[in-house]
């Protein structure tokens, strides 16, 4: 989706990584593939850029990516507050105690307890409330009320930057005494960090459409805890209570080092919704089939370019022995007379 409008004034950040490209990369069978080892030294050796901002600051940033799409969206918590968004919501979670944990499935992104609190299609033909809604009891619904008027403000300014997304997220009702939980959203995950502040590792969430935007949030008196945008090379700095929109299917991404309180949740659709939107209402799979082929190309394209690449290094191991170096043409007046004495000429008068 192109950047067509800015209706926040929000200040914008150019990056040279397309949006198409990270959707071309992306793939439902794995989250965590290997970071290449260029990337990873640049961010060990502290390359990535650093976006920070002011902490009574109620300015937006908008993180768009070459081809004009919008990797990234960052709403201050000050301009939460300056619209009278509750996000005092560290003490609502500190009240939900797990009775029981559920292994999932997936990538481990960290010491957390993640619950989910969601209708979804998961493990039946036809949406359910997550099971950990209904066992977490009424502090999950406690959460989930108290939190409405954060998703409602996340919702609008969401279609106001992307109006296109917004309307898929709305498009389609859901089942008769089921509605979406986080706003726009389906529901959320919620990452109680239990003896530790919360701090995932690298990974992808790829339960997700690779054409959505996630919501993140966290909760807390913590420091540190920045977004890291691996392929963006970003570091984004999240204070309690901010709101970044960002497509977490298709980008690598983990928070840096926290120290203090820390629970985090993001709002989110699953994958699963939106097949059983084309199987309840014959929802249009254009953009899926779209990149599906596009995707096709790009691998093949990209195997050629790997096969090619390493031909020309097996010729270069192979021949590059029997190579003799080319002859210096000497250089200078010194040059040009062993040059000349070469040839059997005499400068001498």
């Amino acid at each position: 989706m192109i950047v067509t409008n800015n209706p926040y004034n929000a200040r914008i950040i150019d990056l040279p990584l397309a949006v198409g490209k990270l959707r071309l990369k992306y793939s439902s069978r794995s989250t965590v593939e290997t970071i290449p080892e260029a990337l990873k030294r640049k961010h060990d050796n502290g390359q990535f850029l650093r976006i920070f901002h002011d902490a009574e600051s109620t300015e937006h940033t908008l993180i768009r990516g070459s081809d004009g799409g919008i990797i990234a969206y960052h709403v201050p918590s000050a301009y939460l507050h300056q619209h009278g968004v509750n996000t005092d919501l560290y003490d609502t979670i500190e009240r939900i105690h797990v009775k029981s944990l559920r292994q999932h499935k997936g990538a481990y992104r960290g010491e957390a307890v993640s619950r989910h609190y969601l209708p979804w299609c998961c493990y039946r033909k036809q949406p359910s409330i997550s099971t950990e809604y209904m066992a977490d009891g009424k502090p999950a619904q406690k959460f989930m009320e108290e939190s409405q008027g954060l998703w409602e403000k996340a919702s609008e300014i969401f279609q106001g930057v992307l109006p296109g997304k917004w309307r898929r997220l709305t498009e389609y009702p859901y089942p008769k005494g089921m509605q979406r939980m986080a706003g726009v959203w389906s529901g959320c995950a919620l990452n109680i960090g239990s003896q530790s502040p919360v701090q995932t590792v690298v990974h992808r969430d790829v339960g997700e459409s690779p054409f959505e935007y996630s919501c993140l949030t966290a909760f807390g008196d913590f420091q540190g805890a920045d977004v890291e945008l691996w392929e963006a090379e970003v570091s984004i700095e999240l204070r309690p209570a901010d709101l970044l929109l960002f497509l977490d299917a298709c980008i690598h991404h983990s928070n840096t080092v926290v120290t203090g309180l820390r629970h985090s949740c993001v709002a989110f659709t699953p994958k699963n919704m939106y097949d059983w939107f084309v199987r309840e209402y014959s929802a249009s799979k254009e953009l899926e089939i779209s990149l599906r082929e596009r995707r096709k190309i790009f691998q093949k394209n990209r195997k050629k370019t790997t096969e090619s690449k390493k031909e020309k290094l097996e010729h270069v191991q192979q021949n590059g022995a029997g190579r003799t170096k080319k002859k210096r043409r000497p250089r200078g007046r010194t040059g040009k007379r062993r040059l000349d004495g070469e040839k059997g000429e005499s400068k001498t008068l």
